[in-house]
């Protein structure tokens, strides 16, 4: 410990861990940023670009406080999709902070198995850098904004960045500003704000956190608390084919999220239900009792096909779904193309097929399924393009494709509401 933070800083290091602790990246701005990087990146090689460059970081912080962190945001604007896998396979449960990249209608959702408490629409700075004036300002729209909510109910993201109490400037902007990279010895520091304003500052957050615990009817939580509060009901369910046949009927118009009781799951999830059905069926001749839930991935790549039939039959169906349920299971990720006989159908077209056909052969049919065209609806949740404006992207920085890819993996979404 004290060879790793020069004189041993313990007192601070302990008040630190009786905090939720979250992490945010280990090289933050220096160039290349996440999304500079993951920009060569496919979807499985994305994630392992991320984790082989911000593992030391996780590590120390794991072993600095003997725990996982809690959540991860990203730097600045430096999002990219392939982080969630990663997250994942370290255990971090919440993704929290600010940005456009996704959003399902401003609340918290799942989005690649991760609660993703991003593009949340009531999201507020504290403003510290502005002084006690500032931050009396957003006292004032924060008590607005629990009355406008006391009724029917939401979630209120706060944020600050510790630079603000005691710096003029942030010091990425200073080294690394408009893909600068600056070497080492040419580093340096943000300029201090002078002493009475560095005590404004900590007074005037100080009175924010009273203001705050003294508001009627919030509840305060964090990070840490996400993953109960926000708990994904439809792990460890099983569904009968009935119920997988309904939800996979309601997608045969729109691919979208389905809620199932108390439950809502992605089309990812939908798909693998109807997928392990159909399979069940091909090999005991006889449809299952239930299907057991599992989650998977969105297609790596775009979807493609080809299709010669007008229809399908129904044990090319079965075939088809023998091979990608195993598929799923080796694999954990939707394919971007599905071959049922000599046809090759995009995701979407399959589920609109099979929907339309699947409560037949449940009453006993067996004839063929008419191919129907699909439409992914839950793409909607990912822009088409947004601002790519961090001041520490290079000029003309442009991450469309980063959102290309996350439109891939809508298939994952579903919103994540709060356990009652």
């Amino acid at each position: 410990m004290r060879g790793l933070y020069g004189g041993g800083c313990y007192d601070i290091l302990a008040k630190l861990a009786r905090h939720d602790i979250g992490y945010h990246t280990d090289y933050h701005s220096r160039p290349p940023s996440i999304s500079e990087y993951m920009l060569g990146c496919d979807w499985p090689g994305g994630a392992e670009e991320f984790m082989r460059r911000e593992q030391g970081g996780v590590d120390t912080l794991r072993q600095v406080f003997g725990r996982l962190p809690s959540c991860y945001g990203q730097p600045g604007g430096a999002w990219a999709p392939q982080v969630y896998p990663a997250l994942r396979r370290w255990g971090i449960p919440v993704y929290l902070d600010a940005g456009p990249w996704v959003s399902v209608d401003g609340r918290p959702h799942r989005f690649c198995d991760v609660l993703d408490l991003l593009g949340l629409e009531n999201v507020m700075h504290i403003g510290v850098s502005g002084g006690g004036t500032a931050v009396h300002r957003r006292q004032a729209i924060l008590a607005e904004t629990v009355d406008r909510l006391r009724h029917v109910g939401g979630e209120i993201s706060l944020y600050a960045h510790e630079c603000e109490f005691v710096t003029s400037q942030f010091w990425d902007a200073l080294n690394f500003g408009h893909g600068r990279d600056a070497p080492r010895e040419q580093w340096v520091p943000a300029p201090l704000v002078a002493e009475p304003e560095r005590e404004e500052r900590f007074q005037a957050f100080d009175g924010f956190l009273t203001f705050l615990q003294r508001l009627p009817d919030v509840r305060l939580a964090v990070a840490s608390q996400g993953p109960t509060l926000y708990a994904d009901r439809a792990k460890g369910r099983s569904y009968t084919p009935a119920q997988i046949a309904q939800m996979c009927a309601s997608m045969a118009d729109m691919v979208r999220h389905q809620q199932q009781d108390d439950v809502w799951l992605s089309p990812a999830e939908v798909y693998g239900l109807v997928v392990g059905c159909l399979a069940a069926r091909a090999r005991e001749e006889r449809w299952p009792t239930t299907v057991r839930y599992r989650y998977a991935d969105g297609p790596s790549e775009g979807p493609s096909g080809e299709v010669m039939a007008r229809s399908l039959s129904l044990d090319d169906i079965l075939g088809t779904c023998l091979y990608e349920d195993a598929y799923l299971d080796t694999y954990g990720t939707m394919p971007s193309q599905i071959q049922v006989g000599r046809n090759w159908l995009a995701p979407p077209d399959f589920i609109a097929t099979v929907g339309m056909a699947m409560p037949r052969w449940l009453a006993g049919g067996t004839g063929d399924a008419p191919v129907a065209k699909g439409t992914m609806d839950e793409a909607r949740h990912i822009p088409d393009r947004c601002s790519w404006d961090w001041v520490v992207f290079p000029p003309g920085f442009d991450g469309s494709p980063l959102l290309d890819m996350a439109r891939l993996q809508s298939w994952t979404l579903k919103p994540a509401p709060q356990v009652q």
